[in-house]
C-alpha cells in the first residue's frame, strides 16, 4: 500500500497549507468570507467575540 500512503500525505499537506493561509490571511474573520460567523457563533453559544 504505498500509493496509499503518498495520497494520504497529500492530502494532508495540501489540508494543512490551506488551514496555514486561512490563518494567516485572517479570511474567516473578513466580510467577505466571514458573514456567516456572528450567526454560527450564536447558534454554538460561543458569546460575544463575533459581534
Amino acid at each position: 500500500m504505498p500509493g496509499h500512503r503518498h495520497n494520504h500525505s497529500r492530502i494532508g499537506i495540501w489540508i494543512s497549507l490551506g488551514l496555514l493561509f486561512f490563518s494567516a490571511t485572517g479570511l474567516t474573520w473578513s466580510k467577505w468570507a466571514g458573514a456567516n460567523m456572528r450567526p454560527m457563533a450564536s447558534h454554538h453559544r460561543l458569546g460575544n467575540s463575533y459581534s
